[in-house]
């Protein structure tokens, strides 16, 4: 009966971890219900227009691999109503999310880390506002995240059973990562080299295996690695690129874009607990050198020397990191902090989980805020349809943002103002005037018989703009 008992008590405990990921899933879910699009999620849905070749054709000529781009194209074929595209490719990114919570607190949980452990996993990268922020991006970091977590698992579980199904998993998981982010590519080379140097200072029988996995990842990634050199080279090269130089104060941004919501300082207490965490952490280490607590470390340093590696390259070139680049390796610092400081007194585990719960709700509450009530989306979807005739068109000042007015109208009515003929056929003209970009003047109007009048402030995501009616002079004003 004890035995039957504790299987019993075993199974309800994976099936209260995969509940909480799935609420946590259904949360993020919840954040969905917009048309909220910026300048990368564009590109993204502008991506997987193209057919699998075309994709590799383009991402080999971007700073990005191709697999995530595989993944949105497959999810877009197999739900092709337009109506949904955006909340499918969400739920794309959702999933990934959602199973790396699943999968991180079953991992900790089966070898012996207990509920603590699993607690401390899911709820700390459950409510991290980049997790939220980036579970419903429409962007490869969230299977950058599942990538690298499942390979520093899967390093561990080859490091200490050495079976051939880890080693599988670790070669393959390695190679998804790389072939999903080119940072999530440095992350799992640390991960490689991290566990090599395991190898050798404590369990050289595990080098043949660790060998045949390492090689075999090489000869995978071996056609992207050139183009991979070439990506790095011309971003490194660039003088004219848009991310800013590496300072304190960005430095510290990092934190402050990962860990802290709309409740001032608690990035500060969330660096708190990191610091109280490595404390722990070395004592442990120094006192009863367990091979578990020396992993959590290594977790740690998965992260700290992709960041630390893009931090360098930026101050010897041209800066080439940026906060969210880190993100793919959140999941193992936060089997770091599930580890270290599983075996905390009540008193304390009880009082960071209270926190956490507050702070999970700060963070969400920022989260549905920027989703829902941060730009004029609702607005400006509002307006055009009710205003918008079919033989009306839609023409911008600000070119850098067509891919992002591409999600909102349709490609036939919208134009950027250079490339558009005044003279031509048209009803209307609703022009999105974004400030500080060129706009037509009043002798340009005058010399086709336009009259321009304004009709509101409104915007994409982003881009906020003075929206004006342009129409020929003596034709009455029908939606006045």
């Amino acid at each position: 009966m004890t035995i039957e008992r504790n299987e019993e008590l075993r199974k309800g405990q994976y099936l209260a971890i995969w509940m909480i990921a799935a609420c946590m899933g259904i949360a993020y879910l919840l954040l969905c219900f917009n048309h909220n699009v910026w300048a990368d999620e564009a590109y993204t849905l502008a991506m997987i227009k193209n057919d699998y070749a075309g994709i590799i054709g383009k991402t080999a000529v971007d700073v990005h691999p191709p697999l995530y781009y595989f993944i949105a194209k497959t999810a877009a074929l197999l739900f092709p109503t337009h109506e949904y595209r955006l909340l499918v490719q969400k739920i794309v990114s959702i999933i990934p999310v959602a199973l790396t919570l699943g999968i991180g607190g079953s991992w900790l949980y089966a070898k012996g880390f207990g509920m603590k452990a699993a607690a401390i996993f899911q709820i700390m990268l459950g409510m991290f506002p980049c997790t939220m922020e980036y579970a419903v991006q429409l962007r490869m970091y969230s299977w950058a995240l599942l990538f690298i977590t499942v390979c520093g698992l899967a390093a561990y579980d080859a490091y200490v059973m050495s079976r051939k199904r880890d080693w599988i998993l670790f070669a393959l998981m390695g190679v998804a990562a790389s072939y999903t982010h080119n940072y999530a590519f440095i992350s799992a080379s640390v991960i490689c080299g991290l566990l090599f140097l395991c190898i050798v200072l404590k369990n050289r029988k595990r080098l043949l295996p660790w060998a045949i996995s390492s090689m075999s990842m090489v000869l995978v990634y071996l056609p992207w690695f050139r183009i991979f050199l070439r990506q790095a080279g011309g971003t490194m090269n660039r003088t004219d690129y848009w991310i800013e130089p590496i300072t304190w104060e960005t430095v510290w941004g990092y934190f402050t874009w990962a860990f802290e919501n709309d409740v001032k300082h608690t990035a500060i207490l969330i660096l708190c607990i990191l610091v109280v965490a490595g404390i722990v952490n070395v004592v442990l280490i120094a006192k009863k050198h367990r091979t578990e607590d020396v992993f959590a470390l290594l977790c740690w340093s998965v992260p700290f020397f992709t960041a630390l590696g893009g931090v360098i390259i930026s101050l010897i070139k041209n800066p080439i990191y940026y906060n969210r680049y880190a993100f793919p390796a959140m999941g193992l610092l936060c089997v770091f902090l599930a580890i270290s400081l599983r075996g905390t007194q009540n008193p304390f585990f009880v009082s960071m989980m209270l926190f956490l719960a507050c702070y999970g709700v700060g963070s969400y509450r920022e989260a549905y805020h920027q989703e829902y009530n941060s730009s004029y989306v609702r607005q400006t979807e509002a307006f055009f349809e009710e205003y918008l005739g079919e033989g009306d068109v839609v023409l911008y000042n600000w070119e850098i943002n067509t891919l992002v007015y591409r999600c909102h109208f349709e490609e036939d009515q919208l134009f950027y103002m250079l490339d558009f003929d005044l003279g031509g056929e048209y009803d209307n003209i609703w022009f999105l005037d974004t400030y500080g970009n060129i706009t037509f003047p009043q002798y340009v109007l005058e010399a086709y018989n336009l009259t321009s009048e304004y009709v509101g402030h409104l915007g994409v995501e982003m881009n906020e703009f003075d929206v004006y009616r342009i129409y020929r002079t003596g034709v009455e004003n029908e939606e006045g």
